[in-house]
């Protein structure tokens, strides 16, 4: 379930009757998805004693994503290109259980131009969608679609982590090279 956990992090949190839980570590949480895709959660907490994961509206909004609640559903996009992440629909006990697998994820009708996107960002090694869409709108590669912006790239995501884990684990030299 975490592709990466810092047990080093320890944190007690409340819970709505009050009580306090151990909170035993922090990581990144791989979910997979019925069409053979995943998405990744960052900073999320390892609490042991729980029976159900929880999902925290306030970690996800300090994130970026806004969340709407209406007939039924709950609706997670990203702030910044207004992108659905996912869908989740009220269960039978009015709670709202993240099963990846019956998930919805994006927009349906725009899989299309999400995926001729995605397919150029990984050809050009992962470069950044406003740098391709700006090879675009000056016409510098010829053949290339009309890029569309797309919320997150796993590879990019697990990279960028990956450099953060790095310069958090830097400290005192071991010795002095003079």
């Amino acid at each position: 379930m975490f592709t990466q956990l810092d047990e080093s992090f320890k944190l007690y949190v409340r819970l709505g009757d009050k009580k306090e839980l151990s909170i035993e570590g922090k990581g990144t949480v791989k979910i997979n998805t019925s069409n053979n895709t995943f998405r990744l959660l960052d900073d999320v907490y390892f609490a042991p004693k729980l029976e159900y994961n929880l999902l925290s509206v306030g970690q996800l909004m300090k994130k970026g994503y806004s969340l709407l609640f209406y007939d039924g559903k709950c609706v997670i996009r990203a702030k910044t290109t207004n992108a659905i992440l996912i869908t989740i629909l009220v269960a039978p006990n009015n709670m709202f259980l993240l099963d990846a697998s019956k998930a919805v994820y994006g927009n349906q009708s725009n899989n299309k131009i999400d995926e001729t996107t995605r397919i150029w960002h990984l050809r050009y090694g992962h470069y950044h969608c406003h740098g391709l869409k700006l090879l675009h709108d000056k016409s510098m590669v010829h053949g290339l679609p009309n890029i569309k912006p797309i919320d997150s790239c796993e590879g990019c995501v697990m990279g960028n982590k990956a450099e953060t884990l790095f310069l958090q684990s830097l400290g005192e030299p071991l010795r002095n090279l003079s």
